[in-house]
């Protein structure tokens, strides 16, 4: 089986995945791209014709919006479409201000019906053949899949930081944080509201560990720079645990004007890397899932001081005490 995520991919609109299997090949959304285009949606990599089926996972403009040029292409032949009613009381006043929910579904169902193609509104709450496959679709009032957060265990946790100083060659501040810490996770059976089946968990228990480095850099000319590094062990969770993750920041501040003027440069997430992987499973499913904060971003800033807005020195701070550099969080 063969996943291809065309659109949707690192953003939240253009919703298209292509599901390919033992030679038959399904089109999972096809949406419009709405707001910033962040990414090109790339074209379907399949030849005119050999769309099996389609599905449209929710009357949303960035999910269908799509369908019904795709459906209307002379030379693609859609078999048929998984396509559930439209129902006016499940679709939120905010988004029938936004999205014209009811047009776009109306367009499908219209270029669907123009092909002749066969509409399955009823979707089965049973696995049915796909190839050499089965699918089994869970988001159906029979068969629903719920994702929410609940404090289902208890948990101890002990640990040690230790903090780190140093100072090279009179330019250079080094501030090192490590923590060590040990942490074990009890056993648990939850029983969700309105299910049949608990919640098991083992006990299970594990050493973690992060470090967070600050280096600030003080430059000829007026000009600072300071560079910020995180990482983050594999952690613990109830039915699964949080991949080792990374990231790097970076900042630099000129003055200019005897410090009345200042120019502060930062970037955010240099290595595109602040993700947070987790991987959970249970008693029949097993899930990966990624989240991330929007990927590197740079910001420019231009402050200007009027009149005398020098600091006044406090006595009780000593002399030798360097001024805090501008702040990367």
């Amino acid at each position: 089986m063969k996943l291809t995520f065309l659109g949707a991919n690192h953003e939240v609109t253009g919703s298209c995945t292509l599901l390919e299997a033992a030679g038959q090949r399904y089109l999972i959304d096809c949406g419009m791209e709405q707001g910033k285009d962040v990414y090109e949606n790339q074209p379907i990599p399949v030849a005119p014709g050999e769309i099996d089926g389609v599905l449209a996972t929710h009357a949303h403009s960035d999910h269908m919006g799509g369908f019904d040029t795709v459906i209307s292409d002379p030379d693609i032949t859609v078999k048929r479409a998984y396509l559930k009613p439209y129902r006016p009381d499940n679709i939120r006043s905010k988004e029938k201000r936004q999205w014209d929910n009811q047009e776009v579904y109306d367009q499908m169902v219209q270029a669907l019906n123009a092909r002749g193609a066969e509409i399955v509104s009823e979707i089965p709450t049973q696995a049915f053949p796909f190839g050499d496959f089965t699918i089994r679709f869970l988001n159906t009032e029979d068969n629903v899949m719920y994702t929410t957060s609940e404090n289902v265990a208890k948990s101890q946790a002990s640990g040690l930081e230790i903090v780190g100083k140093d100072k090279l060659f009179k330019i250079l501040d080094l501030t090192t944080t490590v923590n060590l810490y040990y942490s074990k996770l009890d056993g648990f059976s939850y029983l969700p509201q309105g299910a049949e089946t608990p919640v098991i968990g083992d006990t299970d228990e594990s050493f973690a560990w992060n470090v967070r480095m600050i280096a600030n850099l003080s430059l000829p000319w007026g000009v600072s720079l300071q560079g910020t590094g995180n990482y983050n062990s594999k952690q613990l969770m109830a039915q699964g645990h949080r991949e080792p993750n990374y990231s790097v920041d970076l900042g630099l501040r000129k003055s200019f004007l005897s410090d009345k003027l200042t120019l502060s440069i930062n970037a955010r997430d240099l290595l595109d890397s602040r993700k947070f992987r987790t991987v959970t499973a249970g008693d029949g499913f097993w899930q990966d899932s990624e989240n991330w904060r929007g990927g590197r971003r740079v910001g420019f800033t231009l402050t200007y001081n009027f009149g005398n807005m020098n600091k006044k020195k406090d006595k009780s701070k000593s002399r030798s005490e360097e001024p805090d550099m501008f702040d990367m969080e």
